[in-house]
């Protein structure tokens, strides 16, 4: 698959790690500018609360255009923030407490994030968060957004599988789910989470995404207009790098 092979991704555990039984405080962030070429800045800052830190789900998010890093504070009343780069304080979005799992929209002028059952977007200048969707279930391994800004693609179950919304919000559809891979001898089997959006090429949108089965994680690429699909081997959580 063409936009596979010329795309690049960085794939792990976690955006973000810290010592074993102690709160992540410190954040370093290598943010790339997406378009204007191989632009590369190191950038470091400690909250002011601690960082959420999950095995399930990445809790720091870096916007496209490399100006912002969105993450979310631990504990049960934790809420998003933004650390703008160019300024020294981060700041907190208020009405987003008990937010998981922030994605960024194309443009970088909102951040995608699941809280109380729902899925919810907000300005990345702050306001009123604003209902995406009901989610089809209690969990949110992570969402994304199309290229074209018009859909929101995310894992929600159990079991955990793939819905897309309009961004502009309305009824989740069921995308992709575990039983479409039965077909496929060899195949990966098992729940799907952290879906990723590759970047737009021509039009199309590819998808790639984590099938999750017991401690075996095997990410896959996916084309949503032609249903091509190409096995990319284990890992997770992957993120698209432009510049390589």
């Amino acid at each position: 698959m063409a936009t596979a092979a010329q795309n690049r991704l960085l794939y792990g555990r976690g955006a973000v790690s810290g010592s074993a039984g102690r709160d992540l405080r410190h954040v370093v962030a290598r943010a790339c500018a997406y378009g204007t070429g191989p632009l590369l800045r190191r950038f470091a800052f400690t909250p002011l609360e601690a960082v959420a830190t999950d095995t399930y789900r990445t809790n720091v998010a870096i916007s496209p255009n490399g100006k912002h890093i969105a993450f979310i504070t631990a504990g049960s009343e934790g809420k998003l923030w933004v650390q703008d780069l160019d300024q020294q304080q981060p700041r907190a979005i208020d009405g987003t407490e008990g937010a998981i799992g922030p994605f960024w929209s194309p443009g970088s002028d909102f951040i995608g994030f699941a809280a109380g059952g729902e899925l919810k977007k907000v300005s990345v200048h702050g306001g009123l968060a604003i209902r995406v969707c009901e989610l089809p279930g209690p969990l949110f391994p992570g969402g994304t957004w199309s290229p074209d800004g018009e859909l929101i693609v995310f894992s929600s179950g159990p079991p955990r599988v793939l819905y897309e919304v309009p961004s502009r919000g309305g009824t989740p559809n069921l995308l992709i789910s575990p039983e479409e891979s039965e077909g496929s001898p060899g195949g990966p089997t098992g729940e799907i989470v952290h879906p990723h959006f590759l970047p737009s090429e021509a039009g199309a949108r590819v998808l790639v995404f984590t099938f999750w089965f017991q401690s075996e994680q095997t990410m896959m690429v996916q084309n949503l207009e032609t249903g091509q699909r190409e096995l990319l081997g284990s890992g997770t959580v992957p993120v698209s790098l432009l510049s390589g």
